[in-house]
């Protein structure tokens, strides 16, 4: 399986979201993303500097991504919170299946 690849703007609802997942560090099920990377970058953009943050995820902790997007929607009292992290599950969730999928057909 492929390292699943996430960009976004840390301005964005979503670079909140997953700042609160990484940094969780080990969590009850004595787990954390040993693995993964992750990192900002700074682009100049002429008239303005974007930031982003790069994750890649490896292959070993999706598993923990999903649990942790999981256990944030279900404490997440603003439903249009709720809806962009369950879409994030649903998008990972295909995307560990198109994998399996793939690894499955070159087998």
């Amino acid at each position: 399986m492929k390292h699943l690849i996430i960009h976004c703007s840390i301005y964005s609802r979503d670079y909140k979201m997953f700042r609160e997942v990484i940094n969780r560090g080990i969590d009850s099920h004595l787990e954390g993303f040993t693995k993964s990377e992750f990192k900002v970058i700074s682009e100049d953009n002429y008239d303005h500097v974007s930031r982003t943050l790069d994750m890649k995820f490896h292959p070993d902790e999706i598993h923990i991504l999903v649990r942790r997007l999981e256990e944030l929607e279900e404490k997440k009292s603003d439903i249009d919170e709720a809806e962009a992290i369950d879409s994030w599950i649903c998008d990972i969730k295909e995307f560990v299946k198109n994998e399996a999928e793939e690894s499955k057909a070159g087998s």
